[in-house]
């Protein structure tokens, strides 16, 4: 029976770079605890920094209203919206998109007070995320809290203390994901998780819809990444007819790829027996 290792397979496919690319992945992904955790590591994997080990990135973020997919195309303007917006020696065939994400942002009134969440601000956090994780079937680490305010409300008379927490729900890949997180958020009957997790009643503010956006990682390359990232900061930047708003400042950062440690040299061969 003849045996192969399957590593070299890879290799022979794709080439001796990109196959030890492949191969870090899935030793990498092999090693987590589920098929989320596994996706969670491949979200995060520096494709750009292993195409450019040498140069320094520029990497901002971007959200745009009234977008509900992302496709080939899309990307393709995206790419050349980016390189006509920052000029120079910044191509568009050389910025990488990632991170494509449909974010969903909401409201929710918790009948408790600041003053006892500021007791332990950690900890409610903590079981905040997780009981609204559990609700709406995603990972606690995609809930964002943005900000937690006081809110009295007036109920038989008696002024109570409430708090609205502003949240964020990361992860949704397409606008139907999306729409789906932000109706089991308008859904105030579905929190009962929130509810055992805080101790607190959930409800949603009147008036309050939730919304998402269209959000998407841009990472350039150039000769003098201080400045495309200022003129990053300040471009206007248009897909699909709908403006970019920079969710974070354009900043610059060296490449760090390293996704698996390198195999150690082969041992020596054994010295030959003495005459």
């Amino acid at each position: 029976m003849c045996e192969f290792n399957g590593e070299y397979i890879w290799k022979l496919i794709v080439g001796d770079v990109d196959g030890d690319h492949l191969i870090s992945i899935f030793k990498s992904c092999n090693a987590q605890s589920s098929e989320a955790a596994c996706g969670a590591f491949e979200k995060d994997i520096d494709f750009f920094g292993l195409k450019y080990p040498d140069k320094a990135k520029v990497k901002t973020t971007l959200g745009f209203a009234n977008i509900d997919s992302m496709d080939k195309s899309k990307a393709e303007e995206l790419q050349q919206a980016v390189a006509d917006a920052v000029g120079g020696d910044v191509k568009a065939d050389e910025i990488a998109i990632k991170g494509v994400q449909f974010p969903v942002e909401s409201q929710i009134e918790l009948s408790t007070s600041k003053s006892e969440i500021d007791k332990d601000r950690a900890g409610f956090e903590t079981n905040f995320k997780t009981g609204l994780a559990e609700d709406l079937g995603v990972l606690p680490s995609d809930i964002i809290i943005k900000d937690i305010e006081e809110s009295s409300r007036r109920r038989r008379g008696l002024l109570s203390s409430h708090v609205l927490v502003d949240f964020e729900v990361d992860g949704a890949p397409d606008a139907v994901r999306a729409k789906a997180l932000a109706g089991q958020v308008q859904s105030a009957g579905g929190l009962s998780s929130l509810k055992t997790n805080t101790g607190a009643t959930a409800t949603i503010p009147a008036g309050t819809t939730p919304s998402y956006e269209f959000r998407v990682d841009v990472e350039s390359v150039s000769s003098d990444p201080d400045a495309v990232a200022t003129k990053l900061n300040t471009a206007t930047i248009t897909l699909g007819g709908q403006t970019a708003k920079v969710e974070t400042t354009a900043k610059v950062e060296k490449n760090t790829a390293v996704l698996y440690p390198p195999s150690p040299p082969p041992s020596p061969p054994p010295s030959p027996p003495p005459s």
